[in-house]
């Protein structure tokens, strides 16, 4: 949980808090994400183990070339020239078409993450 990626990601999967993410964020996230690279899963709720549901997960290695290249982007102002299929980059070209906004959404992100914390460090004073 070092660095800008784990923010990023967070932002990506719109998760509501820092270093948690709920399979619906989870899903819902990787489907905007649009990794090419995905396999069936069957995982079991831990309340329900007999209970059990297919998702798609995006490989690691993609979803971390992902987080790569918007880290990149958006922090280092470099755009990736890869071309290869490893997740589909349209969410990345959106942002690549404009990155001063596209980091404005991730700092507002980011602010609206901290908030809370924020409020109440300086109601408690």
């Amino acid at each position: 949980m070092d660095g800008t990626r784990p923010l990023i990601f967070s932002w990506q999967i719109q998760a509501k808090e820092m270093g948690k993410i709920s399979e619906n964020e989870w899903v819902q996230g990787m489907a905007t994400l649009k990794s090419v690279l995905v396999s069936s899963v069957i995982v079991a709720h831990a309340d329900q183990p007999s209970a059990s549901f297919f998702t798609r997960i995006g490989s690691i290695p993609s979803l971390s070339l992902a987080m790569e290249e918007l880290d990149d982007l958006l922090f280092s102002g470099k755009k990736s020239k890869a071309t290869g299929k490893e997740y589909d980059r349209t969410t990345y070209n959106t942002y690549a078409s404009n990155p001063k906004a596209a980091f404005q959404k991730l700092y507002m992100y980011s602010f609206n993450l901290v908030k809370p914390e924020y409020v109440r460090l300086f109601t408690w004073m």
